[in-house]
């Protein structure tokens, strides 16, 4: 994210375990959860996910500026 010249409060971080959301509440980033791996919805609900996707392809529909690459 520093590399990027972004704000760690600017960006997102994807993962599916509960230890992906702790990792980017710690970092300072948005964390989403995708249900397409490990972790469940109610496990990474209880550890304060952000956003919860069902797969990849939703990210386009709800991060600004996220394009289709």
């Amino acid at each position: 994210v520093e590399r990027l010249g972004v704000a760690p409060s600017r960006a997102a971080y994807v993962g599916d375990t509960a230890v992906d959301v702790r990792a980017s509440r710690a970092a300072g980033l948005w964390p989403v959860g995708v249900l397409t791996g490990a972790g469940d919805g109610a496990s990474l609900a209880a550890v304060g996910v952000g956003r919860l996707v069902r797969d990849v392809a939703a990210y386009p529909e709800f991060l600004p500026g996220c394009t289709r690459g």
